[in-house]
């Protein structure tokens, strides 16, 4: 008597799984990838053609190249703790508690004294901060 012989099984691949870990990879590729700019790029400034009201209450920070900050025009510590407490003091006096910081800086205050007063202001809970610029005739 002849036994049937059974043929081979032929193995299934699943390649559900290894496609599944291949788009978990590309996932953690995207997500961690940071895109640097290599090159140095020269950046010109725009100069402020127009000009536009601030309708809010608004606190203003005036800051002199020698150094000097007022506060609505009175005198503040050269401290980053008297900077506060009279940007605190500017900010209570405001109906609401809401007001815009304008800062009129010089053009030779370093950039970061300017965002010293910027951080403090946002630590604060200023929620707008502007800075007044001058209109320069003949802007390209």
């Amino acid at each position: 008597m002849r036994l049937p012989t059974r043929e081979a099984d032929t193995p299934d691949i699943n390649l559900t799984p290894l496609i599944d870990v291949v788009f978990l990879m590309l996932v953690f590729f995207v997500v961690s990838t940071t895109f640097t700019e290599d090159r140095a790029l020269e950046v010109t400034l725009p100069a402020a053609d127009s000009t536009a009201e601030i309708e809010r209450p608004r606190v203003v920070a005036s800051m002199t190249a020698d150094g000097r900050i007022r506060i609505n025009g009175v005198a503040v510590p050269e401290t980053q703790e008297g900077l506060g407490r009279a940007l605190e003091d500017a900010l209570a006096g405001q109906p609401g508690g809401d007001a815009v910081l304008l800062i009129r800086a010089d053009r030779r205050v370093p950039h970061g004294e300017v965002t010293r007063v910027m951080s403090e202001a946002g630590r604060l809970g200023f929620s707008t901060v502007s800075i007044a610029t001058t209109r320069e005739p003949n802007i390209q």
